[in-house]
Formats: C-alpha cells, sequence, structure tokens
C-alpha cells in the first residue's frame, strides 16, 4: 500500500507537467465495440458468424463469408447520462449525441470452385468508442483535506527549493498555489512546506467537481478475405484509428467557519481551479482471424488485434482563483502546454463459438482477452520526456480482462429479431485503495426487415458502469457515477 501511494503523489506530480496518465492510456486502449444495427443488436457478438461489415472489425475472416457486393451506412443517437453522488448528495446530468457509427463498402469476386471458391476486399469505417459524457458532483465535507494538501505532498516529495517554486519548476498547481498564499515554507525546515492556516480552522468545506467530456474514436479499415471450399475463412485488416478528446475541469472549495468569516478576519473564501485538455491522435493495427465450419451447424472463429501504435498532440490549460472574506481576490495567469507523443495499446485475442439452427436462428459466443497493464507511453524523438513512472503505474494499476459477448438472431422472413449481452471486465486491479469496479454491461435488442438485395435493420442498446473520482489524491471522500448510455442504431445497406 506504500508503496502504491507514493505512486500517486509521483503520477499527480508528472500528471501536473504533461498531462499524461493512466486514464489516458485506458480511454485509448478500451472500446465500446459500436457500428451497424445489425451488429450493436447482436451484442456486437459475430466474430464466427461473419458475413457483417462492422463483424470485420472484430474478426477480418468475416469478410470471406460474404457471397455478395455490399454497401451499408448507418446512424446513431447517443444519449448518456450520468448520476454523480458525492457525500449523500445526487446530481443527474444528461446529454445527447448524432453519429455516423458505421459506412461500409464491400466487394466480391467469384474464384476456383474447388479451391479458393470467393475473396474479397473491404473497405469501411466504424466508430469505436464516443466520449461524449458531464457529470457534476457536490458535497460537504466536515474534514479539512484540501487539494492543497496534494500539492503540498508534491513540494515536500522532491524537496522541492523555494527558488524552484517561484521560478515555476512547478508550473501548475504548486507554483500557482504558492503564489495565492495557500502553500508556505516550513520555518522549521528546509525545502519543506506547510498548506496556509486557515483551513484547519474551517467547519466544513464545500466541495464541487464538473467534468464535461467530448470526442469520438473511430477506425477506417481495409481487408482482405477469402473462402476455401466453404469450411475455411480467412482475412486480414489494416486499421487506421483516429480520435479526438476534449474534457474541461472545474474544481472548486468553499470553506466554512464557525462564526461565519467577516471581511475583518481575512479568512480564505474559496478556491477555483479550470483545466482543459484537447487530444487528437492518428495510429495503425494489424487484424488476423479465421472462421472454420466444423460442420453445417457449427463454426469455430478466431482473431488477432496488434497493438495500435498512436502518435498523439495534447494541448493542456491550467489556472487558479483564490478569494478570501475580506474581498481579496487572486487570479493566476493561465499556463498553456503542448506535447507530443507516442502511445501504445495493448494486443487483443478473440475466441469465438457460431452455431446456425437450419438458416432459421444463429447464436455467437465470444470471449476476448486484453491486458491493459501493457499499454505504454513514449515520448516523441524531439522530446526528452521520461514516461517510466507513467508505464509503470499502468503496470501496476490495469491489469488483464477477460471480455464475454453473447448474441442471437432470428429469420421471421422477411423480418428478424435479435438480442444480445456485452460485459467488459474490469481493467483495475482489485485489493487497492486506488482500484475500483470500471467493469460495463451493456444489454441490446433489435430486428429489421430483408430481401434479396436490401435491409433496413434498428437496434437499442443500454450500457451501465460505475465511474470513481476520488476528487484529489488527499481527499477521504470518493465521488461515485453512474452512467447509463442509451443508444439507437439504424443501418440501411444494398447488395448485389
Amino acid at each position: 500500500m506504500k508503496k502504491i501511494s507514493t505512486f500517486i503523489i509521483v503520477l499527480m506530480s508528472t500528471t501536473l507537467m504533461h498531462g499524461q496518465s493512466v486514464f489516458d492510456a485506458l480511454r485509448y486502449s478500451r472500446f465500446q465495440s459500436q457500428g451497424s444495427a445489425r451488429f450493436i443488436g447482436m451484442g456486437s457478438s459475430m466474430g464466427a458468424l461473419g458475413g457483417e461489415s462492422s463483424s470485420i472489425t472484430i474478426n477480418p475472416a468475416a469478410l470471406g463469408v460474404y457471397r455478395n457486393s455490399e454497401f451499408t451506412i448507418s446512424s446513431a443517437f447517443n444519449f448518456t447520462s450520468s448520476n454523480g453522488q458525492l457525500l449523500n448528495n445526487s446530481i443527474s446530468q444528461g446529454s445527447l449525441n448524432f453519429n455516423i457509427p458505421n459506412i461500409s463498402y464491400i466487394q466480391t469476386y467469384n474464384g476456383d470452385v474447388d479451391g479458393w471458391k470467393k475473396y474479397g476486399f473491404a473497405l469501411g469505417h466504424n466508430r469505436t468508442s464516443t466520449f461524449q459524457s458531464d457529470y457534476r458532483l457536490n458535497g460537504q465535507s466536515m474534514n479539512t483535506a484540501s487539494i492543497i494538501d496534494d500539492y503540498v505532498s508534491i513540494l515536500n516529495s522532491d524537496q522541492a527549493s523555494i527558488s524552484a517554486v517561484e521560478d515555476y519548476a512547478y508550473n501548475l498547481g504548486p507554483s500557482q498555489a504558492y503564489y495565492q498564499f495557500l502553500i508556505n515554507p516550513d520555518g522549521n525546515f528546509a525545502n519543506r512546506y506547510v498548506r496556509i492556516g486557515d483551513i484547519d480552522n474551517t467547519s466544513s468545506i464545500e466541495r464541487t467537481k464538473v467534468v464535461e467530456r467530448t470526442g469520438s474514436q473511430s477506425e477506417t479499415y481495409f481487408s482482405f478475405g477469402g473462402n476455401y471450399q466453404d469450411k475455411l475463412h480467412l482475412g486480414g485488416s489494416i486499421g487506421l484509428q483516429s480520435f479526438s478528446f476534449e474534457e474541461r475541469t472545474q474544481y472548486a472549495e468553499f470553506f466554512n467557519y464557525t462564526p461565519v468569516a467577516q471581511p475583518s478576519d481575512s479568512l480564505l473564501d474559496s478556491y477555483y481551479e479550470t483545466s482543459e485538455l484537447i487530444t487528437s491522435g492518428t495510429g495503425v493495427n494489424l487484424k488476423l482471424g479465421f472462421i472454420y465450419r466444423i460442420n453445417e451447424a457449427l463454426r469455430l472463429g478466431g482473431a488477432l488485434h496488434s497493438p495500435t501504435f498512436f502518435g498523439l498532440r495534447e494541448n493542456f490549460a491550467f489556472d487558479t482563483e483564490t478569494q478570501y472574506s475580506d474581498g481579496e481576490f487572486f487570479d493566476s495567469e493561465q499556463q498553456n502546454f503542448e506535447f507530443e507523443y507516442r502511445l501504445r495499446t495493448p494486443l487483443r485475442l478473440i475466441g469465438s463459438l457460431g452455431y446456425v439452427l437450419q438458416q432459421k436462428a444463429a447464436f455467437n459466443l465470444e470471449y476476448e482477452y486484453v491486458n491493459y497493464g501493457n499499454a505504454r507511453f513514449d515520448d516523441k524523438p524531439s522530446f526528452n520526456s521520461d514516461f517510466s513512472i507513467d508505464n509503470q503505474f499502468i503496470q501496476e494499476i490495469l491489469t488483464n480482462t477477460h471480455n464475454i459477448r453473447f448474441g442471437t438472431e432470428i429469420r421471421l422472413d422477411p423480418f428478424v429479431a435479435r438480442a444480445g449481452f456485452r460485459y467488459e471486465d474490469n481493467p483495475f486491479v482489485n485489493g487497492l485503495s486506488i482500484g475500483h469496479d470500471e467493469s460495463r454491461k451493456t444489454y441490446t435488442l433489435g430486428g429489421g426487415f430483408r430481401n434479396n438485395n436490401f435491409n433496413l435493420d434498428i437496434a437499442y442498446s443500454l450500457s451501465q458502469m460505475t465511474i470513481r473520482d476520488g476528487l484529489f489524491n488527499n481527499s477521504r471522500e470518493t465521488g461515485n457515477i453512474n452512467q447509463t448510455i442509451h443508444q439507437l442504431v439504424f443501418t440501411v445497406g444494398w447488395r448485389w
């Protein structure tokens, strides 16, 4: 536990300098399995069935199952609701997003009837994650822990000199808090610091945190696949991923005193922090897969996804404000930083088992293994950043996961009905004071109309997950955000 606590202090120090953290690595490595309505309706579980555009992003051998060429396009509405709970206080937020989760073109060709009977290529664009979410936390605490304690811990841990603090070597929270008279040198020890004494005299502290996030992650893929004697289907894909992410965070502490602070008291009244993070990146990966027909009904599938190698650009802005009871006000100069760095996401292993019942029903069970602890940051050659602490923290905090997806489709010609379920395992190590359960469950329903050369499909999904926000490292309170994502997807497709 002591080892982990040390990591927290060091990680926060590096995060204040450049913004990268274990949560960034996880965000761009973990997917929500979005795509076409048929894919969503079956719980994103079609790895051993194939023959569907979005399933190519899971198992590129799905392309080898195609017998006809096809064009599909999808539209989706995402409504994200968040209920933030802090100190027995609850606040609900909601946001609506419209997007194009899937568009694809698939071309097939006839081959040798005694060998590779069919082969084809696919060009498509598939959304993998939507980052749109807002939440708000508010509560009144009777303890006097403050975010200023974090900055004191950072300075004392590094034994920072006063000249380094004043020269903004610690150029965000610690130095700004020092210049706003919230941190003072410890008169008894060199290179030691204490927080302002006013905080010790508070009767309670009201804490407020507002987080607003926007952005998405998607993949443009080029795939090639073939069908050998209707028994073995092979495929491969090159994926070009891209994402944009923006997060604006406001954190405030309001200090209450008994008796109430008067203007003549000159006591600390409030402290505000505002930060804005804008990140964009592009990356490349490789996927290989197979589907083998054991018999007419039973099919076995498997896929390997290489790590995605990202190049990222990040802009980070930070400023603070402090108000005293006598009306004195301090507003720091906003600090802006720009970084370029690289991220390698973990590889993924996927196994699928499919069953087709006389062309009337289909079932697919899928297992996915991902070790998020293998994600790694690296700086660009033109920079001299050291990510060893960040990478060590990723390895200590993130872990291997076992994800399960199940889907079924029943044909009632010319209509179809679908249902599915996804379980995404908790990516955080259990049993640690900073570990928490961010497993996600998704329930799906869908249906559609299909004839020889046209299909119209609709799907609904409901995802649920609880996110933990510790406010700051020395906080004794934890905010819990119960997040629910409702998604409605429409797809039209033509075959020839």
